[in-house]
């Protein structure tokens, strides 16, 4: 036991000596003198780092091709519990569009596909409630029709293109008009107007392919806030490529130019979304539905 009391005193030697240089003045600046007191100062905390990068860097590249189908991942979702939810409301639309276009129910009059713009007509984002008014509006502008929302908080061209190949929209799906609103969030994420554009066209030829017979309303982007100039050249890029179509069974639409508080004697990349009618500079209110669904119907969507 002579060998264990000898190690133990050695051990409280070296403990206390050690305490000794820590406590010595001037040895350490890890304390603040304050009176006769002595305030241990907290540590420096560093943030761990983002465990994944962006979506696109400053230069306007990114790891994901607007037009190319792509399920939402790593980098295209913010969070664990926001690329779950993705999945989660992906499948769950495609259950809807199962009911929707089964055999002996009847014709889809008009169904929206698009991101949080289109979702936020259910009054859900990533399937959960989110907002209130948009529903509401929606509803009662086409009382009496069959209609059909399928969104996606947060999606982008490539991921709308992902979920219309894995049956959100079935081949010859019956359904008589198709609006399309999507690639603001391209822009969000940092993509650049010619990517963004590219997405939109992929997403217009997609649904042309899969559901030949029906009528597309392609929607110019709405107004948005400080990236105003990245969607007015969007919005001219996407008519520069798909203007020749116009009156073929498709149709480009302006119902965005409503929703600016300025769009009457400014140009698009000066517009200013109306705050009473898209509070946050990016989604409708219920307000902004209204006046949206009441340019659709008055430009023949039914």
């Amino acid at each position: 036991m002579r060998w264990f009391a000898v190690a133990s005193a050695a051990a409280l030697i070296l403990i206390a000596a050690c305490l000794l240089l820590v406590d010595r003045p001037g040895r350490s600046n890890s304390t603040l003198k304050v009176g006769t007191s002595a305030v241990r100062k907290p540590p420096h905390v560093v943030k761990p780092p983002r465990m994944r990068p962006g979506l696109c860097d400053a230069s306007g590249r990114c790891r994901e091709d607007a037009a190319v189908p792509h399920p939402r991942g790593e980098f295209s979702a913010r969070s664990p519990e926001q690329l779950t939810g993705w999945h989660e409301t992906h499948k769950h639309l495609v259950e809807q569009s199962t009911k929707m276009f089964a055999e002996g129910a009847p014709p889809v009059d008009v169904m929206f596909v698009g991101d949080s713009i289109t979702e936020f007509l259910t009054g859900l984002s990533l399937n959960r409630p989110c907002c209130e008014g948009q529903a509401e509006a929606f509803s009662e502008s086409w009382a009496g029709k069959v209609v059909f929302a399928s969104g996606i908080s947060g999606d982008q061209t490539q991921h709308l293109l992902y979920r219309l190949a894995t049956d959100e929209l079935p081949p010859d799906a019956p359904v008589a008009a198709i609006v399309v609103l999507i690639g603001t969030n391209n822009l969000g994420a940092g993509m650049k107007p010619e990517d963004a554009a590219r997405g939109v066209v992929a997403v217009v030829e997609a649904v042309r392919a899969r559901v030949p017979g029906a009528r597309v309303y392609v929607e110019e982007l709405f107004p948005r806030g400080r990236i105003q100039g990245k969607v007015a050249a969007t919005n001219a890029l996407v008519r520069e490529a798909v203007g020749g179509m116009d009156g073929e069974g498709l149709r480009l639409m302006k119902c965005g130019a409503l929703l600016a508080q300025n769009s009457a004697d400014k140009e698009e990349e000066d517009w200013v979304p109306d705050p009473k009618l898209m509070p946050d500079a990016l989604h409708p209110s219920g307000e902004g539905v209204a006046l949206w669904m009441k340019c659709l119907r008055e430009n023949g969507v039914i």
